[in-house]
C-alpha cells in the first residue's frame, strides 16, 4: 500500500505485517504478514536472531519487491502456497521479464 501524508510524503505500508514485542519493547518473538515481501534473511533466521537491525535491512528488499510490483504488476513468486514462495524466496532469483521495460 503507498500512502500520502498530510505533508505530501509517500509511505509504503503493509497493513498484513506485524511483529509482536515482549513487555519491554526490546525484542519480538513472532513476525507475521506477507510472506512475499519478506527477505530471504528474516525468512531464514531463529526469530532468537532477529534484531531490529535486520528488520531495518529488510525493508529494503520490501521496497524492491514493491517496485517490481509497480513495474509488472504482480509479485515475483506467484505461487499460492505459501512454502512455495518462501522456498522461491529462498533458492531463486527473480525473473525480471525485458517485454515490460523500454529505455
Amino acid at each position: 500500500n503507498l500512502l500520502l501524508s498530510f505533508d505530501s510524503r509517500v509511505k509504503i505500508a503493509d497493513f498484513g505485517l506485524s511483529i509482536v514485542f515482549d513487555e519491554n519493547f526490546f525484542s519480538f518473538y513472532t513476525v507475521t504478514g506477507s510472506v512475499g515481501f519478506c527477505a530471504p534473511e528474516l525468512l531464514s533466521k531463529n526469530s532468537s536472531d532477529f534484531n531490529l537491525h535486520s528488520l531495518f535491512i529488510s525493508d529494503i528488499w520490501s521496497l524492491g519487491v514493491t517496485l517490481y510490483c509497480l513495474v509488472y504488476g504482480n509479485l515475483p513468486w506467484t505461487h499460492k502456497n505459501v512454502m512455495e514462495v518462501i522456498d522461491n524466496i529462498l533458492n531463486s532469483i527473480p525473473i525480471f521479464p525485458s517485454e515490460y521495460i523500454t529505455f
